[in-house]
């Protein structure tokens, strides 16, 4: 299985969230000649990031029904931890917090995100909104998984069938 993290192509600040965007501007489908990967496992573009500035787009909140038609049988997978620890991780992580105050996305208007709780609602109304688009389409799995749980590897190399070793905990903050 060939996955992709964040970079579509060979130029180090073209990620997939602009290859969608891009797309999606042209009326194209999202991940059209963004590479040919059978994972892709960040779609977004921020704020904080490079290219294209003031740009902020979440697909993966904002283009669900683009994507479902591009992908008719794809499999999501929803990362779950404590809603807690969530918000621990985009506030430490790169301004992520920043970005996603500032940004439009479906359930986080500008100005929204500030306080916990108002992530914390996002958090939860996106993880529900998740479950419900799969639901709705049976020809797309859902396979949700705690990212801090000791057996997260096991349940993804039950699901996907790949050994629980090629798992591990990446992009951890300090």
């Amino acid at each position: 299985m060939v996955s992709v993290h964040r970079h579509c192509a060979f130029h180090p600040n073209y990620s997939c969230g602009v290859c969608a965007y891009n797309n999606m501007q042209a009326g194209r489908p999202p991940l059209e000649h963004c590479g040919n990967f059978s994972a892709f496992t960040q779609l977004d573009v921020s704020r904080n990031r490079p290219y294209p500035h003031n740009t902020c787009f979440f697909p993966q909140v904002d283009a669900l029904l683009q994507l479902s038609d591009e992908f008719p049988n794809a499999t999501f997978l929803l990362n779950l931890r404590p809603v807690s620890h969530w918000i621990a991780s985009v506030t430490n992580w790169r301004s992520m917090r920043d970005a996603l105050t500032q940004c439009n996305i479906t359930g986080l208007p500008p100005g929204v995100g500030a306080q916990d709780i108002e992530l914390e609602k996002f958090y939860e109304q996106h993880s529900e909104n998740i479950r419900s688009f799969v639901k709705r389409r049976p020809r797309h799995r859902l396979i949700q998984v705690n990212i801090e749980s000791p057996y997260a590897g096991h349940v993804l190399s039950d699901a996907l069938g790949i050994p629980s070793q090629c798992w591990g905990h990446f992009n951890a903050n300090s």
